[in-house]
């Protein structure tokens, strides 16, 4: 497992966009150290870490915002999901990321520039009215369901959550409400601060020092990463990283002619032709769409 460093100066490592980078990394189990450094040094990592943060994976940066970031992560770790599982999905995330940024991470920034420059009341009270119909709107969605897309925690869960964490902290909103109006959405936003992977986060943009991940001892299903410094979940050992992704192979299929390749995923269809061949269709959740593979008799 790739050993990465989140690396951004020490009021941004503290800040919501790195709770939305490390929620990530907790959630996937891999390892991430924070690293502080100056403005001029994170600009020498990357032209593109215009943003506070930059992640450095082996000889690679990876400069951009903290969605950007988020994105990378995740990609290290597919089975997780956290992008969506199908193509809809992956652009219902894609979305909810978005509206996060201009919804609710806007108007922060919007009122911690008008507190520094002693804005007006009226300024401050808009605001918190745009703040109020973005919290609707999230409160309907979840209405009927327990996360934002699909049927598990995906990155929308933890951008949001991680912004709305920021907002509260800002007096934009009170997630300990009884207001109907906000019924689903402190349901909601509660349930997925309080998880164990969310709660791993927020310590570790709450610690004094940098947070390392570490390996935690060796067991029979061997070698398991922790981030810091707790044992993440029991890696099924059916996904190794010599497979290739489904997503891969249908991308760029002349690259593979002629060659024998590994993919693990579930088997969708199963259809028999004449008794001597088996079509099956399989899915490894990098893409809606199946890969059909022939089975050949003996």
């Amino acid at each position: 497992m790739s050993a990465f460093v989140l690396s951004g100066t020490s009021e941004e490592l503290k800040s919501f966009t790195a709770l939305k980078v490390l929620a990530v990394a907790a959630k996937t189990n891999l390892s991430v150290t924070t690293k502080t450094v100056t403005e001029a040094e994170l600009a020498s990592l990357s032209t593109l870490a215009t943003h506070g943060l930059a992640l450095t994976a082996s000889s690679n940066t990876f400069g951009g915002t903290s969605s950007t970031i988020m994105k990378v992560l995740a990609s290290f770790s597919p089975m997780s999901n956290l992008c969506g599982q199908t193509e809809y999905e992956i652009a219902q995330v894609e979305s909810w990321l978005t509206y996060g940024v201009t919804n609710i991470e806007v108007p922060m920034s919007a009122l911690i520039v008008n507190n520094k420059l002693g804005g007006t009341s009226e300024i401050i009270d808009a605001i918190k009215k745009d703040m109020e119909f973005s919290l609707s709107v999230i409160n309907c969605h979840v209405m009927p369901k327990s996360y934002m897309v699909g049927e598990d925690v995906t990155s929308a869960d933890i951008s949001l959550v991680a912004a709305l964490k920021a907002a509260a902290e800002a007096k934009l909103w009170d997630p300990t409400s009884q207001d109907e109006k906000l019924t689903f959405i402190t349901k909601w936003y509660n349930a997925i601060l309080n998880m164990g992977f969310f709660q791993q986060a927020i310590a570790a943009t709450s610690a004094d020092s940098p947070v390392s991940a570490t390996p935690a001892p060796a067991t029979e299903e061997g070698n398991v990463v922790a981030f810091n410094g707790s044992a993440p979940p029991v890696v099924n050992k059916l996904y190794k990283r010599n497979r290739i992704r489904i997503k891969e192979i249908l991308g760029q299929p002349k690259s593979y002619f002629g060659k024998t390749v590994t993919i693990a995923g579930w088997t969708k269809t199963v259809r028999k032709a004449g008794g001597k061949l088996l079509f099956i269709e399989m899915n490894d959740g990098s893409t809606g769409t199946h890969l059909q593979c022939i089975l050949n008799e003996g």
